[in-house]
């Protein structure tokens, strides 16, 4: 059986996707009170923000990135390796 790979990035994605659409349902199909009607745009903002903010970094990560990245991981541990070398 072949095991599956998920990245921390797509389980955020899909998290913050779901948690915006329960609280945009609820604002939608349930009476808000007038009192705490601003408080509910607030969260609802804050939450379209978060998953702006989660699909960009999930679906903007290039090759590009990825290489970035693992040329900084590689960069690290080179110099971790000569830290420890020197006595």
């Amino acid at each position: 059986m072949k095991s599956v790979h998920l990245e921390p990035e797509a389980i955020l994605a899909v998290g913050s996707f779901f948690v915006f659409s329960a609280v945009a349902v609820a604002v939608l199909f349930h009476k808000v009170p007038a009192e705490n009607e601003k408080y509910a745009m607030l969260m609802l903002g804050a939450l379209i923000g978060l998953v702006k903010d989660t699909f960009a970094r999930y679906f903007a990560s290039t090759k590009g990135a990825a290489d970035q990245r693992s040329e900084l991981i590689d960069l690290a541990k080179s110099v971790s390796t000569n830290q420890n070398q020197q006595p």
